[in-house]
């Protein structure tokens, strides 16, 4: 990774043989040259966000009000979410997930240039320093786990959809 841009493997994808994993790769080679050039030189980075306090959920005493909790903690997740509005200028690309779980109102990756890691922490800290209601914790830098597989249809290697 500190030599090469890499596309991190998914695990699971089983092969007969190297002529097997040669055919793979020769009949994807179009779309892992295109990968490559989109990671190369970054790193990704990732934010996780938690409350400070997780929202309190007593029991609702009918639909209408088990949706009215489930809408605030929706509206609650998605302000946590646009406080990491200010990380997006400084990434190439980035997957943000609100509300992913009830008790994690974010998940974020960020494809990150090497020399932009160090500016995309500070700023990250500067924003958890700032945010009352949760924390953010940066992690990484990672191999670009988020960018490796097209964004539109997950394909193993032998093509078939998964």
């Amino acid at each position: 990774m500190s030599r090469h841009p890499i596309l991190p493997a998914r695990f699971g994808t089983v092969l007969a043989d190297e002529d097997e994993a040669r055919v793979a790769l020769r009949d994807r080679y179009e779309e892992l040259r295109h990968r490559l050039e989109m990671v190369r030189g970054a790193v990704e980075l990732g934010i996780r966000g938690s409350w400070a306090h997780a929202p309190a959920r007593p029991p609702a005493r009918s639909g209408t009000e088990y949706m009215l909790s489930q809408l605030d903690v929706r509206h609650r997740a998605q302000r946590f979410a646009e406080l990491v509005d200010p990380l997006r200028p400084l990434a190439r690309s980035s997957k943000v997930k609100v509300l992913p779980r009830p008790a994690v109102p974010l998940l974020a990756a960020y494809l990150v240039d090497r020399d932009r890691t160090e500016k995309f922490r500070e700023v990250a800290a500067e924003l958890d320093a700032g945010f009352e209601d949760g924390q953010l914790v940066c992690t990484g830098p990672w191999p670009p786990y988020s960018f490796a597989q097209p964004e539109t249809l997950d394909l193993d290697l032998q093509g078939a959809p998964t």
